[in-house]
């Protein structure tokens, strides 16, 4: 153990959820890590922004990670846009566009 806390308790600590698997012969083999968001399926990805392991696309866009996920969509959106140059009149029509969005998820 690691300063008197046990590998379990550590890893839960981390938010770290593994499983142990089996190769098929019936002995268990490796542990495999457990997507942090639905906690039930293999985790296959990183989030590449806050590190998170999950398993889906729907697990990626779920309510438990939408605060990374929309943001990192905002980021790359405003980015986009920044790089775009575009005229006054399509400037003016993105930002009508962008507040009746605004404006439909707050309602």
């Amino acid at each position: 153990p690691f300063c008197n806390v046990s590998k379990t308790h550590f890893r839960q600590m981390a938010g770290i959820s593994l499983k142990l698997v089996s190769s098929g012969g019936g002995e268990a083999t490796a542990y495999q890590q457990i997507c942090s968001l639905c906690l039930t399926q293999p985790a296959k990805y990183t989030c590449p922004r806050c590190n998170a392991r999950y398993c889906s696309l729907d697990c990626y866009k779920s309510e438990k990670h939408a605060q990374c996920s929309e943001n990192f969509y905002r980021e790359w959106f405003m980015s986009e846009l920044q790089q775009k140059k575009g005229s006054p009149e399509e400037r003016q029509r993105m930002l009508e566009m962008l507040k009746k969005l605004e404006a439909e998820k707050e309602a």
